[in-house]
């Protein structure tokens, strides 16, 4: 999770159940994670001369081959495993809203 532009609020954030969670109550039972800064990063990656690329999930895991791994999950048994792939990479769903930044040299 990140952003290109820092927002004006606490980037810490909890989920519970896919949702939105108090930080600070049952901390044990959610996921905390906080909001990562691309632009500092990739400011941080040039500063070292490496190279940067801030792409979607679902490029991401396209070229990875997300869609080979696929392929082989319902050849086998599919199991919801088509649903949650789509989840993973559709632009309307998770695809587009969750990015990855790449650095190398």
């Amino acid at each position: 999770y990140g952003y290109l532009n820092p927002p004006l609020k606490s980037t810490l954030q909890a989920l519970k159940n896919h949702q939105y969670h108090d930080v600070l109550q049952d901390a044990y039972e959610s996921d905390i994670t906080t909001l990562v800064n691309f632009s500092a990063l990739q400011n941080c990656a040039k500063k070292f001369q490496l190279n940067s690329s801030l792409i979607t999930q679902r490029e991401f895991l396209l070229s990875l081959g997300i869609e080979e791994r696929r392929k082989i999950l319902c050849d086998k048994n599919d199991d919801g495993q088509n649903s949650a792939i789509d989840r993973l990479i559709d632009r309307e769903q998770m695809g587009e809203l969750f990015k990855c930044l790449i650095i190398w040299s």
